[in-house]
């Protein structure tokens, strides 16, 4: 930005600039090209701070303290691990001590009962960590009996209309 290589809009188009690469011809480079080539170790399509916070910054000279600590506590990086969905704490559980890690597994146990995820990604986590639940031996269930009331999950979702898509039915 000083050395006026960089401008404030190249700045904020940088992570749009990375996912339209996948749908140009190899030929055609881009500004966003040559930054990348300059700048080999900075993925630009993977930031924890806003393009337009980072712009702010840079160019205008101030923070937003709340958007800062916002961005902060979403990226997986910063957050708590006890913050969250309880399947993603749960994902994280090496970070937690055993009384949280026990806390959440039973949290999930009670959404998995009361059929309370039906998004289809965090419903497909959700039937990964009650797997590996009873592998390990924190739920007092067989990998059979989690399979099939997995299966019965998705029969009373499809039952009710809250079905998370078709590829669940797969399972």
């Amino acid at each position: 930005m000083r050395s006026g290589r960089l401008t404030a809009d190249e700045l904020t188009k940088l992570r749009t600039d990375a996912r339209a690469q996948l749908f140009r011809k190899s030929d055609e480079k881009t500004r966003s090209d040559e930054l990348k080539a300059r700048y080999p170790e900075v993925e630009f399509d993977q930031q924890i701070i806003e393009p337009t916070w980072i712009r702010a910054l840079f160019f205008d000279g101030w923070v937003a303290p709340e958007a800062t600590r916002r961005m902060l506590d979403a990226s997986p990086y910063y957050s708590s691990p006890t913050l969250g969905p309880a399947w993603r704490v749960a994902w994280m559980g090496w970070q937690l001590s055993d009384d949280q890690y026990e806390e959440v597994v039973a949290r999930i146990e009670k959404q998995f009962k009361d059929r309370e995820v039906t998004v289809l990604g965090e419903l497909l986590h959700v039937f990964g960590l009650m797997l590996g639940f009873s592998d390990v031996g924190v739920i007092k269930k067989s990998r059979a009996k989690v399979t099939a009331e997995c299966k019965s999950y998705i029969d009373d979702l499809k039952k009710t209309g809250r079905s998370p898509g078709v590829y669940a039915t797969t399972l």
